[in-house]
């Protein structure tokens, strides 16, 4: 058997470890497509609009709650300001993250 040196055998491991054949741009689009297609056929369904939904409804009861056991005068009215204002803040947040923040991506749940 022939004895191979260190350089030899460096030079074969380049050879064999370096990338001779480029993937065509092509396929890798077609590629590309046909995951994308695959993702969008799974059934999935989007919850980006359940956070502002069960604030919303938090924010009623508490509402309700305050309302029937405050009496009335400024203290009631100050927390169904507060809960008022908590209601329309979710509902702002909500909007700035589907429009800012892909949040109707990002929330889904994959069945």
């Amino acid at each position: 058997m022939k004895d191979i040196d260190r350089d030899e055998i460096d030079m074969l491991l380049k050879i064999s470890l370096s990338p001779s054949v480029k993937v065509d741009e092509r396929l890798n689009q077609e590629l590309k497509k046909k995951l994308k297609t695959q993702s969008s056929k799974e059934k999935s369904l989007s919850i980006w609009w359940l956070p502002m939904v069960i604030s919303i409804f938090m924010t009623m009861v508490a509402s309700t709650i305050a309302f029937i056991f405050i009496p009335y005068g400024i203290l009631q009215l100050g927390v169904l300001m507060f809960l008022l204002l908590t209601m329309i803040f979710s509902i702002v947040l909500t909007a700035i993250g589907v429009k800012y923040f892909e949040l109707k991506k990002g929330a889904v749940i994959c069945l």
